[in-house]
């Protein structure tokens, strides 16, 4: 999942490749109680302006919290990792997930420089759309 926010034209690109949880996360208003989601949104609006979230490191404070992160295992989605910047102008987050049986996750993100690719291929597609919009 990827959203990528032009704070000043107020548009937003938002991405995913499973599309049936993201519409259950935003849906359900569950994005709201997601403890992934809480962590980033805490840490950016302290002043701090990047953040990178391992999910397996962000402690579930609520029974609510716990089911969330439960039901997203449902959809296969786990071991995944958050990584969020904000600047005033621009706010784009990514959420990396993998399957939930996949615990070289992280090891395989760190290889061959793969999350730098990702994160520069999420930029410039949002970018892409986002010039899209503002010319049409």
């Amino acid at each position: 999942m990827g959203i990528y926010e032009d704070m000043i034209h107020d548009r937003k690109i938002i991405y995913t490749s499973n599309w049936d949880w993201q519409n259950r996360l935003i849906g359900e208003k569950l994005i709201n109680e997601c403890p992934i989601f809480k962590a980033g949104s805490e840490a950016l609006s302290s002043g701090r302006r990047s953040i990178i979230l391992p999910w397996n490191n962000i402690p579930c404070k609520t029974s609510l919290e716990k089911e969330i992160i439960l039901f997203r295992s449902e959809f296969n989605i786990a071991n995944g990792i958050g990584i969020s910047h904000a600047n005033g102008i621009i706010r784009e987050g990514i959420g990396l997930g993998a399957d939930i049986y996949d615990y070289n996750f992280y090891r395989r993100l760190l290889e061959n420089n793969l999350i730098y690719k990702i994160l520069k291929k999420s930029r410039t597609l949002a970018l892409q759309n986002i010039v899209y919009s503002i010319i049409h």
